[in-house]
């Protein structure tokens, strides 16, 4: 995905997300000002990628993350002072988006003028053929893209990340079975729900202001981290 769409913004943006995740997990751990700053200077990078669909996916990850996080340290015997990391984690994202006012507010003058929201009122139909998820154990079976061309299942569907971290994964989760673990598979398994449009999820979605705009097949990278963490 990274090396395709490496002439779009689209890279710009995702490329943070491990950053974001690590930033709000340091709010949640040690709720300080200091920490708020650390996710401000991200949320503000990430808005400067360029791609604010990218942006309205990370950081509703983000948050997510952030509420199933507080959940698991409380199980595991170290509850967090929610109030105050609650406090900080809204601070450093209010502050984050402030600091990219420069862009944001240019950007939203121009959504107002432009007729693209309108265009993508059906976005939320979009979908991965599920054959695609073949690609899991064969991703050679459409052909390489160095010497077929296969189109936009390379650009934003390569599902594919290895033998050896899909046997590991299944290990993770049958071996030493958490909260934290299962909370990642279930996640991953989520938004691969999402990219291939199991019902009713695509109806859900598109009762949903802005979200149903959006192109959400991308969401293929929050399924591939979920794996690479298990």
């Amino acid at each position: 995905f990274f090396l395709v769409w490496v002439a779009w913004p689209h890279t710009n943006v995702w490329a943070l997300l491990p950053w974001l995740l690590w930033t709000a997990d340091r709010v949640l751990r040690r709720p300080t000002p200091a920490a708020a700053v650390a996710l401000a200077v991200v949320v503000a990078l990430q808005f400067f990628g360029g791609h604010p669909e990218s942006n309205f996916h990370i950081m509703g990850v983000t948050v997510l993350f952030f509420a199933f996080r507080l959940v698991v340290l409380r199980r595991e015997g170290e509850p967090p002072r929610a109030g105050p990391a609650t406090a900080w984690l809204a601070a450093g994202l209010a502050a984050g988006t402030a600091l990219a006012a420069i862009t944001l507010l240019p950007f939203l003058e121009l959504l107002s003028e432009t007729n693209d929201v309108d265009v993508r009122a059906d976005y939320w139909r979009l979908k991965m053929p599920r054959e695609y998820l073949l690609g899991f154990a064969l991703p050679d079976y459409w052909g390489r893209g160095t010497e077929v061309g296969i189109g936009a299942f390379a650009q934003g569907r390569a599902v594919y990340v290895g033998a050896l971290p899909l046997l590991l994964a299944a290990v993770a989760l049958l071996a030493r079975r958490s909260l934290l673990r299962v909370g990642v598979a279930v996640l991953g398994a989520l938004m691969l729900a999402v990219v291939v449009g199991v019902p009713p999820l695509p109806e859900v979605i598109s009762h949903v202001p802005i979200v149903k705009t959006g192109n959400h097949i991308r969401l293929v990278i929050i399924v591939v981290l979920c794996v690479a963490l298990l």
